[in-house]
């Protein structure tokens, strides 16, 4: 077998094939067993507004935010090829709604996360940061579509990416860097 030198390239072009040259293999485990822990339950979620989960844009005595969040909702599941911006206003809203942008951590849209190779990156949608320093949690949002392909190899590349990123920022700031992390 040949020896193949594979070039970086941005995480938006990765592919499954991308996967299979790097002896990546996704598996599939709970949602408890991924996060360490169960999931809250909708009675732990007691804090949130109660129409979160049941009102609509004609719901009477809705809180500003939450009209607010019903209409970002609403132009999400109407949005056309194009208004994929719609979509990624909502996933900011929602996981704002669910207590993940307090004081210290931070949701912000496009972010450009380098890759070590200034002609490499990676653009998630939305991404949690904490401080300057640290990226939590990266969310991509990919319609699939008869002829859209798998948006699994491009998140995938985007945890690796976040992963090598982190590390790269704790040991400019002489932090210790990590052997693992798990980025939802």
């Amino acid at each position: 077998m040949a020896n193949l030198i594979r070039s970086a390239k941005s995480a938006n072009d990765w592919t499954v094939y991308d996967l299979l040259a790097y002896n990546i293999r996704v598996s599939s485990q709970s949602p408890d067993s991924f996060y360490g822990q169960p999931l809250p339950t909708v009675a732990s979620l007691s804090s949130l507004d109660s129409y979160l989960l049941s009102g609509t844009l004609s719901t009477q005595g809705l809180s500003d935010e939450m009209y607010r969040l019903l209409q970002y909702l609403d132009l999400a599941s109407r949005a056309n090829p194009g208004q994929e911006s719609a979509i990624h206003d909502f996933a900011r809203e929602i996981l704002r709604a669910l207590g993940y942008e307090k004081r210290g951590l931070l949701l912000q849209s496009r972010y450009i996360i380098p890759s070590g190779d200034p002609n490499r990156s990676a653009q998630p949608d939305i991404c949690l940061t904490q401080g300057s320093s640290t990226i939590l949690l990266v969310v991509q949002e990919d319609r699939i579509t008869d002829s859209a392909c798998n948006p699994e190899p491009q998140v995938i590349a985007e945890a690796i990416t976040t992963f090598q990123c982190n590390n790269h920022t704790r040991a400019r700031l002489g932090e210790p860097e990590l052997d693992s992390m798990t980025i939802p």
